[in-house]
């Protein structure tokens, strides 16, 4: 249970680097901690950007106001 929930920390940490709400210094750890990790957390990686990047086709469209 334990190893499972690094992972969840783990991969919360990547959303929040992805996103860009880190502060800096916790920006960098995070980079770091890519960095050294390798091909497994490149792969993690940009699964969650690929997956951020689709939030915007998500919402619902929006249709201006007619007068």
């Amino acid at each position: 249970m334990e190893h499972q929930e690094q992972t969840e920390d783990r991969s919360a940490d990547i959303l929040l680097y992805v996103l860009g709400v880190l502060a800096p210094e916790e920006a960098r750890v995070i980079a770091e901690h890519l960095k050294a990790d390798g091909p497994a957390s490149a792969a993690e990686l940009r699964v969650i950007e690929w997956v951020v990047g689709l939030l915007g086709y998500s919402a619902p469209a929006v249709f201006p106001l007619q007068d």
